[in-house]
């Protein structure tokens, strides 16, 4: 029994001397200094700043983050930021990718592109295209056309000439970016086809890639002046043989085409028509005052009505580019 008491206190005694020990290391990993953890300071913008903006130094602060934790190409500097465009927006806090900065933004397709248009190209020939003369800003019309299709004898569409699309913007010619006015690029030798690429308002992408698969186009190019669109009913071929009256020319007696407006032009004594101008509908015009702004009367709305096709006399819309006659003295 003495024996085992002896043991006990041996035990007791060297679990004391390595408590003690343990003790020890402890308080001499306390007294150690703590490693600093490297830290860079990283620009981040101070607000939300929308695409396409100019960025300038107060739109930016500083925040250091752990330098582990920054991925490569975030802007550490303030001239790798300042001065240039944000591609997309760009949000409170987040560090500022280089990747989504651009110094130019017109050497972006994306960033010329208004909320609402899409970018598409189509192929055309030069004459097709204006030969060659449209360029990059410009806004050009199209004239689509659709050849006579047919179930076996009986016509269901004749050949037919149509304005269906109006007012696009001409982003790029073939890949280049920006409008070209010098003489070398006039004396350069133009290709017999090339590329357009358009801003075309989504509603519109559609139509525009269908048209291109079943017709042919023709680029039209628009005056520098901001301008109407212009409602249009198409052309067939027979139009092309009717007079004022909308009856046949005398050009071809064997054939006969009807139509639903076949009376002599209303015209007064011995009248001729000698020319015709055009003008444009203005907000609050009807065709009996403007028959009183060219004629001195209204009475000779009649005459525009017929001329123009006019079903409805109220029906004539405002940016609509009607024919008035010039009589012959």
């Amino acid at each position: 029994m003495k024996l085992f008491g002896k043991v006990l206190m041996v035990l007791a005694f060297v679990l004391s001397i390595a408590l003690a020990g343990l003790i020890y290391v402890y308080l001499k990993d306390q007294q150690k200094p703590v490693a600093e953890i490297p830290r860079v300071q990283v620009l981040v913008s101070k607000a939300m700043i929308p695409a396409r903006t100019k960025i300038d130094e107060s739109q930016l602060t500083w925040v250091a983050v752990e330098k582990a934790s920054v991925p490569d190409g975030v802007a550490l500097k303030l001239d790798e930021v300042v001065g240039l465009y944000s591609k997309d927006a760009l949000y409170p806090n987040e560090p500022i990718r280089l990747e989504r900065l651009v110094k130019n933004p017109d050497e972006e397709l994306s960033m010329r592109l208004l909320p609402g248009f899409r970018a598409i190209s189509i192929e055309l020939t030069q004459a097709a295209g204006v030969s060659n003369l449209v360029k990059v800003g410009d806004f050009v019309d199209f004239l689509l056309f659709l050849p006579e299709l047919k179930d076996g004898d009986r016509v269901l569409r004749p050949n037919i000439e149509k304005l269906v699309f109006q007012n696009f913007e001409v982003l790029a010619i073939e890949q280049n970016l920006f409008r070209k006015d010098s003489v070398e690029d006039k004396a350069a030798p133009q290709p017999s086809m090339f590329t357009v690429t358009l801003a075309v308002p989504v509603n519109q992408l559609e139509k525009l890639a269908l048209a291109e698969d079943v017709g042919e186009f023709k680029m039209v190019l628009r005056p520098l002046e901001q301008d109407f669109i212009y409602p249009t009913k198409g052309a067939i071929w027979e139009e092309l043989l009717l007079n004022d009256s909308a009856q046949m020319k005398d050009l071809f007696p064997a054939y006969d085409v009807e139509t639903t407006k076949n009376t002599p032009l209303v015209l007064a004594g011995n009248e001729q028509i000698e020319k015709y101008i055009y003008y444009t509908v203005k907000p609050g015009d009807t065709l009996r005052s403007i028959s009183a702004q060219f004629f001195g009367s209204e009475a000779r709305y009649l005459l525009l009505k017929q001329i123009n096709a006019i079903e409805d006399e109220n029906m004539i819309l405002t940016g609509t580019g009607i024919r008035v006659p010039v009589f012959k003295k």
